[in-house]
């Protein structure tokens, strides 16, 4: 019997959507590179495939930016709700992991919205986050 083989690792580049659709309910590892100009990183804008909760988030660092840092919020422009602190992303290669991350706000509802906000545009980096489908 041939074992059919599952995707969990999940892959987008500044600009691109992530299509969760083909991929099974459960656990799911999201990696976003936040490097673009843009102030504000789309995730998921008013199309989250289902509802998730961010269980893990981590920066890496991928330039020197002696202010960077980004946090997880639910609308663009910084406003809305911050779901992670603002993790530092200031020296190249660089581990942060988010310290806080508000329950009230972790679960994203199918159809929702994700931003990686960064505080300035020359902040640099890889946003990793562990997901679970709910």
């Amino acid at each position: 019997m041939a074992m059919e083989r599952r995707q969990t690792r999940l892959s987008r580049e500044a600009g691109q959507q992530i299509d969760l659709t083909q991929y099974e309910r459960g656990l799911h590892f999201l990696r976003v590179d936040v490097a673009a100009a843009l102030a504000d990183i789309p995730i998921f804008v008013i199309n989250a495939p289902y509802a998730m909760h961010i269980c893990v988030v981590y920066t890496v660092c991928t330039a020197n930016n002696a202010l960077g840092t980004v946090t997880l919020r639910d609308t663009a422009g910084g406003g809305g709700n911050a779901i992670t602190d603002a993790m530092a992303c200031a020296v190249i290669d660089t581990l942060t992991p988010a310290i806080n991350i508000i329950q009230a706000f972790a679960t994203i509802p199918f159809g929702g919205s994700l931003y990686a906000n960064k505080n300035g545009a020359g902040d640099q980096g890889i946003v990793y986050m562990l997901v679970e489908s709910v």
